[in-house]
């Protein structure tokens, strides 16, 4: 399982000792992941994913904008941030560039 719940960004979990460790006894962060976590909800399931995929994506989006700013500075010239920011939104459409 995950140490930080998708939605409150919280460990999900209440640890007890139980004399050698701590161990997980009861998912008590948001409601959301009181559903995801214990209880395994399948419609909570699919927005953790989507939200898991997004984010993804916006990651990328963001990493190919920096290397674009880079380049514009190194390089003086647009043309290749434009042929990176070009290819990154038809990855994250799932087209061809």
């Amino acid at each position: 399982m995950s140490d930080e719940c998708i939605f409150c960004h919280h460990d999900p979990y209440h640890y007890v000792d139980i004399g050698v460790g701590f161990q997980a006894a009861a998912v008590t962060c948001c409601e959301l992941g009181v559903a995801l976590y214990q209880y395994g909800d399948e419609d909570v399931t699919k927005v953790a994913d989507r939200i898991e995929e997004l984010e993804a994506k916006l990651k990328m989006a963001i990493e190919a904008l920096e290397a674009g700013v880079i380049c514009t500075t190194k390089h003086g010239g647009a043309a290749e941030f434009l042929r990176i920011a070009r290819t990154t939104l038809a990855d994250l459409k799932g087209e061809q560039p």
